[in-house]
């Protein structure tokens, strides 16, 4: 490999390997215990925050030696717009596995958020083409990063909406 492909490839590494942790961010939102804890007197929100906490040091642990491993392997790379990027895919795992729960069969949104966060990204890149920059020297490079940032927040702000809208949905209901 020369080393004028070596930091494209090291930031496309670190991309499927984000990739592949979000995914399973996403999957740990499936609540394959629901007949067991539904008459538990704790809401499906909060069931759902403390997967996410238990998950979250897990795949920040895995990020972290993933990092490590394509440095030391390939050759540096930016690891802080990398983690922003792992950041935006894990917050549309995680929403997208919410939403879709209430459309796919058994209620498991996780087998439905990879595609979403798959398709989610093709077509980011092919709105805006800088969201596929391999190097921090293309042009783009922070301007796409900002906007995975703006992503993060929007995915984690429609997670926690899609999380506490059927409580809050149940609580109005039970007013009116």
């Amino acid at each position: 490999m020369s080393l004028s492909t070596a930091p494209a490839t090291a930031v496309r590494a670190a991309r499927i390997a984000a990739l592949s942790i979000a995914v399973a961010a996403g999957l740990s939102q499936d609540d394959t215990a629901r007949e067991l804890t539904s008459a538990l007197p704790v809401s499906l929100a909060r069931r759902r925050l403390y997967r996410a906490v238990v998950v979250l040091p897990g795949a920040a642990l895995s990020w972290a030696v993933t990092v490590a491993s394509i440095a030391r392997l390939i050759g540096p790379l930016p690891s802080a717009a990398l983690t922003t990027e792992l950041a935006a895919f894990i917050a549309v795992a995680s929403m997208s596995s919410v939403v879709l729960a209430a459309l796919t069969p058994e209620r498991q949104g996780g087998v439905a958020a990879a595609p979403a966060v798959f398709a989610a990204y093709a077509a980011g890149g092919l709105l805006y083409r800088p969201l596929l920059a391999s190097g921090p020297l293309e042009a783009g490079w922070g301007p796409a990063h900002r906007l995975f940032g703006a992503v993060a927040l929007v995915g984690s702000a429609g997670y926690a909406l899609a999380s506490w809208w059927p409580d809050l949905r149940w609580r109005l209901a039970r007013r009116g």
